[in-house]
């Protein structure tokens, strides 16, 4: 884009612009480097469509049961948690947000995970592991 100069007016040209040279770039890399395709029986790998059905089933019902849990347990540690893991804040940007030290920090999402996996366990959740 820097080598060729071209003029670019306007906001919306410009994305555009960027795009269609990504897009060309990315095309003729592609045409250079062609990489031959496997297919799905060359990898040794197989999916079940029932297979894949049970574990979106298995995934969204453990899903349900930790947001249930979530609303079980203190509002401070709901707060640490959805920074933590929902934001992917790390724990000085959590500090910052909640008003409190990084061993602060440390200390609620220990304690938010410990009660979690309390509630949880007691309400009879496998993990996904076992």
């Amino acid at each position: 884009m820097f080598a060729k100069k071209r003029p670019v007016t306007e906001d919306h040209c410009f994305k555009a612009y960027l795009y269609k040279t990504s897009r060309n770039l990315a095309l003729r890399h592609n045409k250079k480097k062609r990489f031959p395709l496997l297919e799905l029986h060359q990898t040794g790998f197989e999916m079940s469509g029932v297979m894949s059905a049970d574990a979106d089933l298995l995934r969204k019902e453990q899903n349900r049961q930790l947001f249930q849990a979530l609303e079980q347990v203190k509002k401070e540690y709901r707060e640490v948690l959805y920074l933590l893991y929902f934001e992917e804040m790390k724990y000085e940007e959590a500090g910052r947000v909640m008003g409190k030290s990084v061993p602060q920090i440390t200390n609620l999402a220990h304690r938010a995970k410990k009660s979690i996996k309390k509630i949880l366990e007691r309400e009879g959740f496998t993990y996904a592991h076992q």
